[in-house]
């Protein structure tokens, strides 16, 4: 049975209910956390380590992240109704991380903050054509 949650904003002294949006798809909702994972609302600060990891098991985990105590969280994101598979799959992937070195997560970490260096180089070369400003239909270039 789905539960129907709503949100509020409170300004001067009165409260709003905010207008229900919708997530297209899942990837919507880990691009939002991969970059503010302190949208989940846990009593801890975590760092995202990876994105998408692939597993032994051939599966890819959503998130992976660490707390300050070095525990390793797993965030794995389900847009509709989870199905007992999915209890499973998470299980699997705990098992993967319980099993995970130090030198495998650091390797994890340092791949996915390489391929985030690689796109943001891929956006900053995008050539002018391609650019265009919220107030003009033209394209725009940027001056240096």
């Amino acid at each position: 049975m789905p539960v129907k949650m709503a949100v509020w904003r409170i300004e001067s002294g009165r409260a709003r209910a905010l207008s229900p949006s919708e997530l297209h798809d899942e990837a919507e909702l880990e691009t939002m956390l991969e970059a503010d994972i302190s949208l989940l609302g846990l009593p801890t600060d975590l760092l995202v380590i990876t994105r998408q990891a692939l597993t032994e098991y051939a599966g890819r985990i959503d998130l992976l992240c660490i707390d300050a105590e070095g525990d390793l969280w797993l965030i794995e994101i389900k847009k509709t109704r989870t199905p007992r598979d999915v209890v499973a799959q998470a299980l699997d992937y705990a098992y993967w991380i319980a099993e995970l070195e130090r030198d495998r997560v650091i390797d994890l970490y340092t791949s996915y903050q390489l391929g985030l260096i690689k796109q943001a180089e891929r956006a900053a070369h995008l050539p002018c054509s391609r650019m265009r400003s919220p107030t003009r239909s033209t394209p725009t270039c940027p001056t240096p």
